[in-house]
């Protein structure tokens, strides 16, 4: 993960933080976290900038495609250089 910048999908609970979170270990240079809870979207967020690693939250209900392309038009947010990383439901 190192110098790269991620998106990830559920980031804000669960398997999708936890990836998060694994990427700053990781030394990835960013991480986008996209959800629909913006509360942990920020205390992930918090964490990962703790970490040391630029974070920030996109509030997204990736079930819905305006969403989605909302979110995708966000991405510049944190950077221009993304890596999309997803984590599905299931």
């Amino acid at each position: 993960m190192r110098d790269k910048v991620l998106l990830v999908s559920g980031g804000t609970q669960g398997l999708g933080a936890g990836i998060a979170l694994a990427a700053a270990e990781q030394d990835a240079a960013a991480v986008a976290v996209v959800g629909r809870n913006a509360e942990n979207g920020a205390e992930t967020v918090e964490r990962l900038e703790a970490a040391g690693t630029p974070a920030a939250f996109v509030k997204a209900d990736l079930a819905d495609m305006g969403s989605w392309a909302a979110c995708w038009r966000r991405r510049s947010s944190v950077s221009a250089g993304w890596t999309p990383w997803l984590t599905l439901p299931g």
